[in-house]
């Protein structure tokens, strides 16, 4: 072995040809292994970017269906709005006296503010969290007007604070009087919210309604 290994150390030309074969077969093997590798990060990609389509075509159904659920579930209370605040509008508008608008019931007023310290949509406050399943427009629309909802809530319970009863005893028993402490602009600001929310509600109610009407026949596609 010694004499064998002396002898390749002089280069022979057969020593030198068997080493030259060897390089090449050795080169070769590192291409094909970085072809495999090539071809295994490639195939991999692929997966990859395929189980990624299938993930946002599934989370983009899911979103669709709970769209679908949260307008339908809101449905109905959004084309009761412009309704309802006609009816505060009118309540408000008939606690004056008949004979002078400077003259308050406050009797009156305050069942009418305690009525507008509730939201005026609720459905959709207690769903504020599933807003961002909406579209973003009727997402934005709708936190819009809930809002201006907490916003007259906030008036009305102002009013409703500085409405103070007192009882007084009498020969006909016992009677109330009214009186009112709060700032002399709240009243009217409120009923300014009210008919402002008022006139933008129909838009919204419409486009509202349209949206979940669409969604619905897109529904029925598949």
């Amino acid at each position: 072995m010694a004499l064998g290994f002396a002898e390749c150390l002089s280069m022979k030309a057969e020593c030198a040809t068997f080493w030259a074969g060897w390089g090449v077969l050795a080169t070769g093997a590192v291409g094909l292994v970085t072809v495999l590798v090539a071809v295994l990060a490639w195939r991999t990609s692929r997966q990859a970017a395929k189980i990624a389509a299938n993930q946002h075509q599934d989370a983009s159904a899911l979103k669709r269906a709970q769209a679908r659920v949260v307008g339908r579930l809101l449905l109905h209370e959004i084309t009761a709005l412009p309704e309802k605040l006609r009816y505060h509008i009118d309540t408000l508008e008939a606690v004056y006296t008949d004979t002078e608008k400077s003259v308050l019931r406050l009797r009156d007023l305050r069942s009418a503010v305690s009525a507008l310290t509730e939201p005026l949509l609720p459905s959709a406050e207690a769903s504020a969290e599933q807003i961002h399943y909406l579209p973003d427009w009727m997402g934005a629309d709708l936190a819009t007007m809930i809002s201006h909802s907490r916003d007259i809530n906030a008036a009305a319970r102002h009013i409703s604070a500085h409405i103070h009863t007192r009882s007084h005893g009498g020969i006909q028993g016992m009677r109330a009087t009214y009186s009112y402490t709060g700032r002399a602009n709240a009243l009217p600001a409120l009923r300014g919210q009210l008919e402002f929310v008022a006139s933008i509600a129909p838009k919204f109610v419409k486009e509202f309604t349209e949206e979940v009407v669409r969604m619905r026949e897109q529904e029925t596609d598949f």
